[in-house]
């Protein structure tokens, strides 16, 4: 059953101190059932995160429309909710604090949130970090109190903007892992943004390909790889055939982006 429809969406942004606007996304129409992992690929600059944003309800399409279960999506949404590449984890709280915000603005009692927190950080393997603060805790386990955070309200759709963009390559690749795991287990759908090849094909049931200039669908593949998926996906004849069939279809499209960035600085 469809979750989210994005039909005839347009975003455009007004241009600083020049008359008219910059045109972002053109005429984006996808579709995402529920149980879905969707992984939104593209190169820098195509509207991976203009679209992420726009499901979330963070802004608004220019033209057309974004419905999660039929109802438009207006303004950010429990029901909906975000990881970022920063982690946004708050400094001056423990890790059982930062995944208990969420609930405890939705009004949830003390005693169900530190349930709840301790159940959603045991799932991400953070048993027994839950009085540290931020700064005490290495990148990976910041990103994966924010995954407990976003998970904690028990939201329909989890949005991911390249969670994992800023991490090393060992700990991107334990956290993929991790990922395919925890949705597995969770049973929810999931919309993610990356611009590496190998990561969305490891994740995604479906990738999205976008082009630049402006944002739009270029191409769909479903991903036939069998789940649970773990360390010995990667070695599988058909993860290497994907791999590949997506690089052929992204080439050009990077090649026309780093060809405008160039002209642009001459």
């Amino acid at each position: 059953m469809t979750q989210l429809q994005v039909e005839h969406v347009f975003k455009e942004f007004p241009l600083r101190n020049r008359r008219g606007s910059l045109r972002v996304l053109h005429d984006i129409n996808l579709h995402i059932d529920a149980g879905e992992l969707v992984v939104l690929l593209g190169p820098s600059g195509c509207g991976k995160s203009t679209l992420l944003n726009l499901v979330a309800g963070f802004i608004q399409p220019t033209r057309g429309r974004v419905t999660h279960d039929g109802q438009a999506v207006t303004c950010p949404d429990r029901r909906r909710t975000v990881v970022f590449q920063d982690y946004a984890l708050f400094p001056w709280m423990t890790v059982q604090r930062n995944v208990e915000f969420g609930l405890k603005a939705q009004g949830v009692s003390a005693e169900e949130r530190g349930r709840i927190a301790h159940e959603y950080l045991a799932l991400v393997k953070l048993t027994g970090f839950e009085d540290r603060y931020p700064y005490e805790i290495s990148g990976g386990m910041k990103q994966r109190a924010a995954i407990a955070r976003a998970l904690a309200p028990k939201p329909d759709i989890l949005l991911m903007d390249e969670p994992f963009g800023a991490l090393d390559a060992q700990t991107r690749v334990l956290l993929q892992e991790e990922l395919a795991r925890i949705v597995a287990d969770m049973h929810c759908t999931v919309l993610f943004v990356t611009h590496s090849i190998e990561e969305a094909v490891f994740l995604a049931d479906r990738v999205v390909v976008l082009g630049a200039h402006p944002g739009r669908i270029d191409s769909e593949h479903r991903v036939e790889l069998p789940r649970p998926r773990n360390a010995g996906t990667r070695a599988l004849p058909e993860f290497v055939t994907m791999t590949q069939r997506l690089w052929d279809s992204l080439k050009p499209t990077w090649q026309d982006t780093n060809e405008r960035a160039i002209a642009a600085q001459i």
